[in-house]
């Protein structure tokens, strides 16, 4: 998993899901979100979910839930996916109603940006 804060745009925090995920790799997200919350009143996520190994709903509705407290921080996030994941997603988002998810194509890197930095 790679973590990064975008360059141009201070408030997006980008994750790259490649491997396993894992607590540490949760940490570690958190601790970049708290790091950007900290200069941001909002902070908005680019998640590309390549390849989930050993990841199940239910490991993404714990980590969901473990992150919950946060939602009130987040404004949007831009997915990029495959379809099953994002009817998923969506299936569970009706519980965070206030976040607004859209899923991009792999190639729409800059317009997926274009739309957190709004």
């Amino acid at each position: 998993m790679l973590i990064k804060e975008t360059a141009h745009i201070d408030h997006v925090l980008e994750i790259v899901v490649d491997e396993k995920v894992t607590k540490d790799k949760v940490k570690e997200v958190e601790s970049k979100f708290l790091h950007l919350k900290d200069k941001n009143d909002k902070v908005n996520l680019l998640v590309d979910i390549k390849d989930i190994k050993g990841y199940s709903m239910r490991g993404l509705a714990m980590d969901l839930r473990a992150m919950a407290k946060y939602t009130k921080d987040v404004d949007k996030i831009a997915l990029f996916t495959n379809e099953k994941w994002v009817a998923q997603i969506r299936r569970l988002s009706r519980f965070v109603p206030s976040l607004d998810i859209k899923q991009f194509e792999h190639g729409e890197r800059e317009e997926a940006l274009n739309w957190l930095e709004r």
